[in-house]
């Protein structure tokens, strides 16, 4: 039990910060807009992947489903921050 709460937290906290960061590069919008949409919705994809951990068997195949999208969410992070836009 303690491996998938701290997997999973570990796991939706990287995706989280690199979802807003994504959309923060995509749609411009004011600071405090921003800021409210990345706590909100960060919450909200907390809570989503915590309880997809808790109710499969195992570690397993989250971490198939996730690592992609992490992986390519991270992709896009790199091509805007890594200076390919400016």
């Amino acid at each position: 039990m303690w491996s998938k709460t701290l997997v999973g937290f570990v796991v939706s906290l990287m995706l989280n910060t690199s979802l807003i960061f994504n959309i923060d590069n995509l749609i411009p919008m004011p600071t405090q807009i921003f800021l409210l949409f990345g706590f909100i919705g960060g919450f909200i994809l907390w809570v989503l992947i915590m309880t997809y951990f808790y109710c499969v068997p195992s570690i397993k195949k989250p971490m198939i489903i996730l690592t992609p999208i992490l992986l390519i969410s991270v992709a896009i992070n790199v091509f805007f921050y890594g200076g390919a836009t400016a």
